[in-house]
């Protein structure tokens, strides 16, 4: 019988993050911040323990990422949109 691999809970954790932080402005910072510690934590994870989840925590990393920079890239605008008259 083959063996079953576990897939790494963070590392799914760290997608889900990532695509929430891309979408809810404001919280979508630390969901982002959050998202990538999660997938750092998750890689070490999956190489130490030979668990499944290394793209999760890739996509969960990029998807993190790119949530921060466009929350960011937002909060920009409004600050300049409100000193700008």
């Amino acid at each position: 019988m083959a063996e079953k691999f576990k897939t790494n809970r963070k590392a799914l954790g760290s997608l889900s993050l990532g695509i929430v932080s891309l979408f809810i402005p404001v919280l979508g910072i630390p969901f982002g911040i959050i998202g990538v510690i999660f997938s750092k934590i998750a890689k070490e994870e999956i190489k130490n323990t030979n668990e499944e989840g290394s793209g999760l925590a890739t996509a969960g990393m990029v998807c993190s990422i790119a949530g921060i920079l466009i929350q960011l890239f937002w909060l920009l605008v409004a600050i300049l949109s409100i000193y700008s008259g």
